[in-house]
């Protein structure tokens, strides 16, 4: 793999690492309780077991 697709690679991972957390602290913000990994799995569209429909659509 060149270093080119290496760089552009690792800058992917870090654009959407730095989107989920912001994602997360937003919504902490406006008071959802949903952890940083339960965010993680809402933004890849996976459903969380004994969190509400409203905590889900909010973000």
């Amino acid at each position: 793999m060149s270093a080119y697709n290496t760089r552009e690679k690792t800058l992917l991972i870090l654009k959407n690492k730095m989107s989920m957390e912001y994602a997360y602290n937003l919504n902490a913000i406006e008071g959802n309780t949903l952890t940083l990994q339960e965010t993680d799995m809402v933004l890849r569209e996976l459903t969380i077991s004994q969190k509400s429909l409203k905590k889900h659509l909010s973000m």
